[in-house]
C-alpha cells in the first residue's frame, strides 16, 4: 500500500496552525470548504479530499476508528487540534473493500498523542506580503500519567483574517465566463462577450457589456 505518514516533527517544523494546511502540501490532497486559497462557502468547514474525488469518498479516521462527519460530507478538519496530533498517515489506494465507499479515494488517519505528560504552550502567527490575511494561534497542551493511562487536554485559538477579492489586483474584477446569443434552436448565432460579477447567488451580480443584471433569489 502507499502510504504518507508526517509526524509530529514535520508538524512542528511546518509551522501550520491546522490538520488542513498540513496535508495541503501534499500533491494528491485538495480542500474543499474554507482555507488559505479559498474564502468563498463551505460553511466555515475545512474538509479534505483526496484526488478530487469529493470529501465524501475520503474517509477521515481518529486513532483508527471513524469519525463523525460534518453537514454535506466529509469531516472537518477544525475540529482536530494540530498540537494533539502525534503523526497523521495518508493512505493513497482506494480502501473501498475494507471500508466502504466513503474510502474509494483513500484513508487518512490521524493518531494523537497517547503519553503526553507536562506543559507545553505553542503561539505563532503571520502575514501576507500584502500585510492582510493575518493569522493567530495560540495552543496549549498539558497532560499526565496517572495508574490507568494518560490523560491530555488541549485548549487552541486560532483566528485568520479576511482577505477580500478585491484586494488584489488579477482578480479585480472577476471574470465569470462567456456568453453566447442563441437562436430559437438553440445553436450559437456567432455573438460573443465576456461577463464579470460575483458568482454567489441569491444577492449575486452580474456585468455583461450589454447591461448589469441581479439573480433572482432562486438562482
Amino acid at each position: 500500500a502507499n502510504i504518507t505518514v508526517l509526524d509530529a516533527e514535520d508538524i512542528l517544523l511546518s509551522g501550520v496552525s491546522t490538520a488542513d494546511e498540513l496535508l495541503r502540501k501534499m500533491p494528491s490532497l485538495t480542500l474543499q470548504g474554507v482555507n488559505k486559497q479559498v474564502n468563498n462557502g463551505g460553511g466555515g468547514l475545512a474538509r479534505i479530499d483526496l484526488r478530487n474525488l469529493v470529501s465524501g469518498r475520503t474517509l477521515v479516521l481518529l486513532n483508527g476508528k471513524r469519525i463523525i462527519g460534518a453537514y454535506g460530507g466529509g469531516v472537518d478538519m477544525n475540529n482536530i487540534p494540530i498540537h494533539m496530533v502525534e503523526r497523521i498517515e495518508v493512505l493513497l489506494d482506494g480502501a473501498s473493500a475494507i471500508y466502504g465507499s466513503d474510502a474509494v479515494a483513500g484513508v487518512v488517519n490521524v493518531v494523537l498523542k497517547d503519553d503526553f505528560e507536562g506543559f507545553r504552550t505553542d503561539i505563532h502567527g503571520g502575514v501576507t506580503t500584502y500585510g492582510d490575511g493575518g493569522n493567530f494561534t495560540v495552543s496549549t497542551t498539558m497532560g499526565g500519567n496517572h495508574d490507568k493511562g494518560n490523560a491530555v487536554l488541549n485548549l487552541s485559538y486560532y483566528k485568520r483574517n479576511e482577505i477580500w477579492q478585491k484586494d488584489r489586483d488579477w482578480a479585480h474584477p472577476p471574470n465569470v465566463g462567456i456568453w453566447y446569443n442563441l437562436n430559437k434552436d438553440g445553436t450559437r448565432d456567432g455573438t460573443i462577450g465576456n461577463t464579470w460579477g460575483s458568482t454567489f447567488h441569491p444577492g449575486g451580480r452580474l456585468f455583461t457589456s450589454f447591461g448589469n443584471f441581479g439573480f433572482e433569489s432562486d438562482g
